[in-house]
């Protein structure tokens, strides 16, 4: 396993050479969060904002809890994950099913407006 400069170190090459796929990015992003870091470290470290390091990292929560359940989420872009981010995690891989099943993003985004729509509290 791969920690601490040495992860760093390869995650600014690979980058740069933007020659990650997505999930490549968020697992990193995600174990560079779990050796330790913060997410401001890592942010620092890479050259990204902040705000970007957190997408990466909510984007793997979601893939992984769909993928664990059996949904392959490998084609799934980081932005139509992190619509998801509202729900519940044990809710992500019927999302992440009913997302692939009818067609992608504009859907995540519908399903995310009714998601908040139900959970916020009223005025």
């Amino acid at each position: 396993m791969i920690t601490g400069d040495k992860l760093t170190i390869q995650l600014v090459k690979n980058l740069q050479l933007s020659d990650l796929t997505a999930p490549e990015r968020e697992s990193r992003s995600y174990k560079m969060c779990k050796s330790g870091l913060t997410q401001k470290e890592i942010a620092a470290r890479l050259s990204k904002s902040e705000a970007y390091i957190s997408r990466n990292i909510s984007a793997f929560k979601v893939r992984e809890a769909a993928q664990a359940a059996g949904v392959d989420a490998s084609g799934l872009e980081i932005g139509i994950l992190n619509e998801l981010q509202p729900a519940a995690a044990a809710d992500y891989p019927a999302f992440v099913s009913k997302i692939l099943q009818n067609g992608g993003i504009l859907y995540a985004r519908r399903a995310a407006f009714v998601m908040r729509s139900m959970t916020l509290p009223k005025r």
